[in-house]
């Protein structure tokens, strides 16, 4: 046993400066509002009400999992912070290194630590549970034994980096990784805050050094009061595994700016969803993650990247582990370490290109295990098949003050078809919720009797606005994987042949993209389908097309892309006009862009604009025309000479 006075450090000015240089953020010292709800979420997450709910059943989403977002977020905002924000934060969490009067070294192989404790004070370690050798607290000393443990498997066994040694930043100091046990609040875990960022050069990344702080007593913690040292196992391989993550690329965090939902804030969903991964494969006993998937299962529609909003959103990402289970359970344990390994070969967010690389090395992409984990979180609770999650059977959970957790996307939640034809279905009616960017809503159709003349099934969607979608069709037998296929081309049926032969035919709808941009949080992503045995043209339609290409020139000019439609009966007809990467630009019900069924001559008309009504570029479109039943899609030439 050692004593130490450890002195505190200043936080490094140039972590603005290096965020700057790698993402082309804007600074928003200036920001006021930016500011103010940096301080809310801290009085949310440390503030005297929160610390006095310990040990309290949470209300839905109370507890604050993992404090290292928010401790991510002041450590790289604070050199731009007001100097009234910075004390107003500094009164409500401590963001330097704590002062500790004892501490212990604790060394291992494959790497040390020194865990910094006190016995007096609020800060005082639990002490009901005695002392061991050398007079160490016994809840210093299992923290030590989870310790080996978290090493073990992360690093020698699993491979990842051991964390960055205060060294590398600070010569002078001791290299052993720091952890310290404080009174942090009985709603919150733990956290690790960056210390010192390093430039690589090797990789054109920066790295950061860190430090570790735990709860001085996990008796407070919801849930965990008869077995608190479960609590500290699985914050000990959590909140590790975010130093490992420092040691690849200290800014893999996403960054948004200020034009999007909140005014340039970091989304560091990634790291959560990895760290609570990881503490499952390394206390697979625990499962604290399960807690969480509420806020998952049951709102399918929401996207992967949603991070910060409501309780649910912001436990979203504790429960997104499910996303890092299946690719692990899917192809092997070594994916996410590869993700992470990518991440770190280039500076700044590139996890979604971390994703493609590391699923292309096992011979598929991001895009085809996305299709399949959608439906393998269908199948959970009580719809479990034995080639889903390992332990999705047992995803049902009694939370003491919260209701029980049926494990599954709710009935609720899917919209059920036992009828055919289904003929302009609504998204928004069934499931009442339309999906974000990588979330997805969930169709399930009930084949008609072999008897029956059925013999293909075609799903047919039209977006009421579009970006990019993703329909997956999984065809599900009694025994046996589902047959799993999906298209990101909505201009042709998804198609199911000999859909009979099924129990039942899942659709889920979601809007992706392989390289995400759009705001996570726009839910107004609807679409109308339809399905049936064939999507034949209907006889007796002509269509001539003017004005292609279609030539913007000076103003005054009224140039028009038109598409004139004769039918032999009437027939509704529409039109939209998409960029060639599936982006919406103009489209029904704009006038001129749709007709009711009435007329059996119509003309349909586009005068190259967009929805903001400006000249669209050069470049080449799509026009998407609807006649009944019939679809064609015709190339448009513009050429913008204003």
């Amino acid at each position: 046993m050692r004593f130490s006075a450890r002195p505190r450090w200043s936080i490094r000015s140039a972590i603005g400066v290096l965020l700057f240089l790698i993402t082309g953020a804007v600074s928003y010292g200036a920001d006021r509002s930016y500011e103010e709800g940096l301080i809310a979420r801290v009085e949310a997450t440390f503030g005297a009400e929160t610390r006095t709910a310990a040990g309290t059943a949470p209300e839905a989403g109370g507890v604050i999992k993992c404090g290292t977002p928010l401790a991510y977020e002041i450590r790289m905002s604070w050199p731009n912070l007001s100097e009234s924000a910075r004390k107003k934060i500094a009164v409500l969490v401590r963001h330097e290194r704590p002062t500790l009067d004892e501490y212990y070294d604790h060394d291992m192989p494959g790497g040390h630590f020194r865990i910094h404790f006190t016995r007096t004070g609020k800060n005082s370690v639990n002490m009901t549970f005695g002392v061991g050798p050398g007079n160490v607290p016994n809840y210093v000393l299992r923290c030590a034994a989870f310790l080996d443990t978290v090493v073990q498997t992360e690093v020698t066994t699993l491979g990842y980096r051991f964390p960055v040694s205060d060294q590398e930043g600070r010569p002078q100091e001791d290299p052993r990784y720091d952890i310290y046990m404080t009174d942090i609040g009985g709603q919150v875990y733990g956290m690790a805050w960056i210390d010192t960022t390093l430039f690589r050069p090797d990789v054109n990344v920066y790295w950061a050094t860190s430090w570790m702080e735990i709860s001085n007593d996990y008796t407070q913690l919801p849930w965990y009061q008869d077995r608190p040292f479960d609590a500290m196992a699985v914050t000990l391989a959590h909140e590790f595994f975010h130093a490992v993550q420092y040691t690849y690329d200290a800014f893999e965090a996403e960054y948004r700016d200020a034009h999007l939902s909140e005014p340039c804030c970091f989304y560091s969903w990634f790291h959560e969803l990895s760290s609570t991964w990881m503490e499952d494969v390394v206390f697979d006993r625990v499962n604290d993650y399960r807690f969480y998937l509420p806020n998952f299962l049951h709102y399918p529609w929401l996207s992967l990247r949603v991070f910060r909003g409501s309780n649910t959103e912001q436990q979203h990402p504790y429960a997104s582990c499910l996303w890092g289970k299946f690719v692990t359970e899917r192809y092997d344990i070594n994916v996410m370490r590869d993700i992470w390994e990518r991440c770190g070969a280039k500076a700044g967010f590139n996890t979604f290109d971390a994703f493609d690389w590391a699923l292309n090395k096992r011979g598929t992409s991001f895009a085809s295990a996305w299709a399949e984990f959608l439906v393998w979180n269908y199948f959970t609770g009580s719809r479990w098949r034995s080639w889903s999650y390992q332990e999705g059977a047992d995803f049902p959970l009694h939370r003491p003050g919260l209701p029980d957790f049926d494990g599954q996307i709710s009935d609720s939640l899917v919209a059920y078809h036992s009828g055919f034809p289904v003929e302009d279905s609504t998204s928004p009616s069934r499931p009442a919720y339309n999906s974000d960017e990588l979330g997805g809503t969930y169709i399930s159709f009930l084949p008609p009797p072999p008897s029956d003349t059925a013999v293909d099934f075609h799903f047919q969607m039209t977006p009421d606005d579009f970006d990019q979608w993703m329909i997956v069709t999984a065809g599900i037998k009694a025994a046996g994987k589902p047959d799993i296929s999906y298209r990101t081309d909505i201009f042709e049926p998804a198609t199911v042949p000999n859909w009979t032969e099924y129990n039942e035919v899942l659709v889920v709808v979601s809007p992706f993209k392989s390289t995400p941009t759009q705001d996570v949080l726009d839910r107004n992503l609807s679409f109308h389908y339809a399905v049936r045995d064939t999507f034949e043209s209907q006889k007796g339609i002509s269509t001539t097309v003017y004005s292609n290409p279609l030539v913007l020139g000076a103003s005054g000019e009224s140039p028009r892309f038109q598409v004139d439609v004769s039918l032999e009966k009437s027939l509704p007809v529409s039109m939209h006009v998409y960029t060639v990467d599936g982006i919406l630009v103009r489209g029904a019900p704009d006038p001129g862009m749709s007709h009711a069924a009435g007329s059996r001559r119509v003309s349909l008309l586009w005068d190259g604009t967009n929805r903001d009504r400006k000249a669209v570029a050069s470049g080449v479109y799509l026009a998407l025309v609807q006649i009944g039943d019939k679809r064609e899609v015709i190339k448009i030439a513009v050429r913008n000479d204003r």
